[in-house]
């Protein structure tokens, strides 16, 4: 029964979710479709009004979707309890997924301020990239042990059926 409960929590976990960053997403398209966004120059000429909006609902959208990972961590550690600490590799995924969003969604506000050193922003990203992958490997690699088991057991055909 408790799992029925897990899974029903996340379910409308993540329909709250999909809503929130519905209601971002036709925010931001509403605001692109107003001429004067588009042409209304902020902070010098190279950064508009439309951008500076997509930035902040960008970053909205990132708040919202690690708070999602965050709450959500100890129910997928309740309902994959054969992978030990599902939630924070699942959170470590959702991470990865964020940084990558936010490497695309910040460049237009950022990259004007730092025309000829481009590459620490990328390397900003690469090194936030590699050590959450790094994380989840080495969470993976501890955990192999249990996967292996749990794999194993569903293949042996000689256990005892309950």
């Amino acid at each position: 029964m408790e799992t029925k409960t897990d899974l029903n929590y996340l379910l409308v976990q993540t329909v709250k979710l999909l809503i929130l960053l519905v209601a971002l997403t036709a925010m931001g398209f509403f605001m692109g479709l107003l001429p004067f966004a588009k042409s209304l120059p902020v902070l010098g000429s190279s950064i508009f009004v439309i951008d500076l909006w997509e930035a902040l609902l960008s970053l909205t959208a990132i708040i919202i979707i690690i708070n999602f990972a965050g709450e959500s961590k100890p129910v997928i550690d309740r309902l994959i309890c054969w992978i030990p600490q599902a939630g924070k590799l699942a959170g470590l995924i959702i991470y990865v997924f964020c940084v990558l969003f936010a490497y695309y969604a910040f460049q237009p506000v950022i990259l004007p301020f730092i025309p000829e050193a481009e590459w620490i922003y990328q390397t900003i990203f690469l090194i936030l990239t590699i050590t959450l992958l790094v994380k989840a490997g080495l969470l993976v690699y501890r955990s192999s042990d249990e996967i292996s088991r749990f794999l194993v057991s569903l293949l042996n055909p000689y256990k005892e059926k309950k």
